[in-house]
C-alpha cells in the first residue's frame, strides 16, 4: 500500500489574484507613507495580512514589487505640456 498523501490544491486563478491585489494595496500605502525606503517585505506581509511565502511567490522582493507599482501607473501619466 501507498502512504497516504495530503496535497493542497492550487489557489483558484480568482483567489490568487485576489492576493496579487492585496499585496500592491499594501505596498501603494506603505510607498505613500515612507517611499520605497520604507517599503519591506515584512510591512507588506502584515498590512495585506498575506504570508511572505507568497509574496515571494510572486515577487523577487521589495523592489519587484515596487517596480510593478510603478508600471501600473505609467500609462496614467500623462504627455508633459511644452513649455514654450
Amino acid at each position: 500500500t501507498q502512504p497516504h498523501q495530503t496535497t493542497t490544491p492550487p489557489p483558484s486563478p480568482g483567489r490568487a489574484l485576489r492576493t496579487t491585489d492585496a499585496i500592491l494595496a499594501a505596498a501603494r500605502e506603505i510607498l505613500a507613507e515612507g517611499g520605497v525606503r520604507g517599503l519591506t517585505v515584512e510591512g507588506v506581509a502584515a498590512r495585506s495580512g498575506v504570508a511572505k511565502t507568497s509574496i515571494y511567490r510572486r515577487f523577487a522582493g521589495k523592489h519587484e514589487i515596487a517596480l510593478a507599482i510603478l508600471l501600473e501607473i505609467v500609462p496614467t501619466v500623462g504627455q508633459p505640456r511644452d513649455r514654450d
